[in-house]
């Protein structure tokens, strides 16, 4: 009997993932370049895995376009000149503290939802 409920006991710890495996975020993620906005007010989307804190659905109010799982680049400045609207890319979270840079102070609509991100020099690997 004791054997037996060893076993069943055994069984259920394996069975179930440990905690810290549970909703575990995709550590790269591909996007698009949405909107280049002026200023540093630029609009992402997530186009592969899950990121939480991204906006399910956000509309531009100057275009009116409406975008799915966006959310604006918490360090504008480190997103690279060379990615234009319309550009995918890869990118992970970045957990260094966001650097000040200079960028102007006009307003142009970009989600509210902000995320330090790094890019990727190309795919991730695994990917």
């Amino acid at each position: 009997m004791k054997l037996l409920l060893l076993g069943v006991a055994a069984l259920a710890v394996t069975a179930t993932p440990p905690a810290c495996n549970r909703n575990k975020q995709s550590t790269c993620f591909k996007a698009r370049m949405e909107d280049r906005g002026m200023c540093g007010n630029f609009t992402i989307s997530v186009l592969e895995g899950q990121l939480e804190g991204t906006e399910a659905s956000w509309t531009n109010e100057q275009t009116g376009k409406v975008y799915t799982n966006v959310f604006r680049p918490a360090n504008p400045c480190g997103i690279p000149e060379g990615i234009k609207n319309g550009d995918t890319f890869y990118f992970t979270l970045d957990t260094r503290k966001v650097e000040d840079c200079t960028h102007c102070m006009a307003f142009y609509p970009a989600p509210a939802s902000r995320i330090n991100i790094r890019v990727q020099e190309g795919p991730c690997s695994g990917k």
